[in-house]
């Protein structure tokens, strides 16, 4: 707990994208994870019924923010956000079992790596289907980061662009 909390606070602090969750995650396996082995501490294994409790959290988390308001909006996009997903997952999939061949990581371990989806919600749920939650977390953690300074780049990039258009304009 100290770990994970320190860690989310530093996170936090430092404006990490995902902060308080990436910061946990980096403190507890830092800690007592492969940091802790590099150190000689021991292993420290789940608490039974955790992975239940978070997904029974992030389910209220999630429901607690519905309004109806979202439920209509979500009805409109459904069929764009169908043909979205089944584009993302095929392509997730497809990746997936590649990865998986040519590498040592099983193919459910890969699929939910590949999986477009939360970092938390993808890690936790992966966990009730056998995945090596680790290994899914580190690669959706990737995943995260690189998109948020993709998103970033092409922010900097757009708005540098249009201020540039407004002074060829005046």
């Amino acid at each position: 707990m100290v770990f994970g909390t320190v860690g989310a606070y530093l996170g936090n602090r430092f404006r990490v994208p995902a902060g308080i969750l990436i910061g946990t995650l980096v403190g507890v396996a830092g800690a007592v994870g492969g940091g802790g082995a590099l150190l000689g501490l021991p292993q420290v294994p789940t608490p039974p019924g955790i992975n239940e409790l978070l997904q029974v959290s992030l389910g209220m988390l999630v429901g607690l923010r519905m309004s109806r308001d979202e439920l209509r909006s979500g009805a409109r996009a459904l069929w764009p956000a169908a043909l979205i997903t089944t584009i993302l997952t095929s392509t997730g999939i497809a990746t997936a079992l590649v990865a998986a061949s040519l590498t040592s990581i099983d193919a459910v371990t890969a699929v939910f790596a590949a999986a477009p989806g939360g970092l938390t919600e993808m890690s936790a749920v992966s966990l009730s289907f056998g995945a090596d939650g680790a290994a899914v977390a580190s690669v959706q953690l990737v995943r995260v980061l690189l998109a948020i300074t993709a998103a970033a780049a092409a922010s900097s990039i757009a708005s540098h662009s249009f201020s540039i258009a407004l002074l060829s304009i005046s």
